[in-house]
């Protein structure tokens, strides 16, 4: 499970490099960097831009505008919107892999003040779906229940306990509290009684992912094995939104791997 605060953030495959150094005396381990690149940010407006398909995932997680690659556009944002979107990771390597940092990195260029405004202000939301021991679901099923966490997040953010935590207690004190409401939250697949359930969950804002969070030293991906995650970007109503009017922001998330063996 994840670690408290600390993010499962498997971020799209956009990018994949796998180092190995043997020779002499120097020695390394296997490492995996999976990366997903070209997630722009719009304020006054946030905007996410390009497209993306669940599987296999190809391009960034949010864009703007429908197009002939993708029906998923989020539209121009404005403050206490948010978006959640599907990310499924399968190990295709032959080891099994834990995950060891999750980062955000802005394209290069991008105004300083433009980006600790909206780090400060943009929530990040990560949480991890799985199924009851022993039930496979098919992915068709994983996405439903993303797009149910996605109605319940824009519920919690527009009145509901989401935007009353945030009230209360600001946004980064809020992290918690917000972490313990989504723990308790499960989609009904049929009238059966089973469910996907989210077992873990990481929110906190983007600027505590600039310099990289060692994380989720937990989170095993075995070989073969997929982990289903909700990658969700909320803009908070923060005193400074008026900073970010109009300001175009790209992103690209990386999360890096190591194997577990001998590790």
């Amino acid at each position: 499970m994840l670690t408290k605060k600390k993010l499962a953030t498997i971020a799209a495959t956009g990018m994949v490099t796998v180092g190995l150094l043997v020779g002499g005396a120097s020695y390394a381990l296997f490492t995996d960097t999976e990366a997903n690149s070209g997630n722009s940010f719009k304020a006054g407006t946030l905007e996410l831009t390009q497209h993306r398909h669940d599987v296999p995932i190809e391009g960034p997680m949010f864009y703007v505008d429908n197009n002939d690659a993708g029906e998923m556009g989020t539209g121009l944002w404005a403050p206490l919107d948010s978006h959640t979107r599907a990310m499924f990771i399968t190990n295709t390597g032959s080891l099994d892999g834990k995950v060891t940092q999750v980062s955000a990195k802005a394209k290069t260029g991008t105004d300083a003040a433009d980006l600790a405004n909206f780090s400060e202000q943009a929530l990040v939301t990560i949480a991890v779906f799985e199924a009851p021991d022993g039930v496979i679901f098919d992915d068709s099923v994983y996405e439903w229940a993303n797009k149910e966490f996605d109605k319940a997040f824009k519920r919690g953010m527009n009145g509901g306990v989401i935007s009353q935590i945030l009230a209360k207690v600001g946004q980064i004190a809020a992290a918690d509290l917000i972490r313990e409401e989504i723990l308790s939250w499960k989609f009904d697949v049929d009238s059966s009684g089973q469910s996907i359930r989210v077992t873990d969950v990481y929110v906190g804002p983007l600027s505590n992912l600039l310099d990289g969070e060692d994380v989720l030293e937990e989170l095993i991906l075995k070989s073969g094995d997929t982990a289903h995650l909700g990658y969700t970007v909320a803009l908070t109503n923060h005193p400074n939104n008026n900073l970010i009017k109009n300001k175009t922001l790209e992103f690209e998330f990386k999360t890096t791997f190591e194997q577990v063996r001998n590790n």
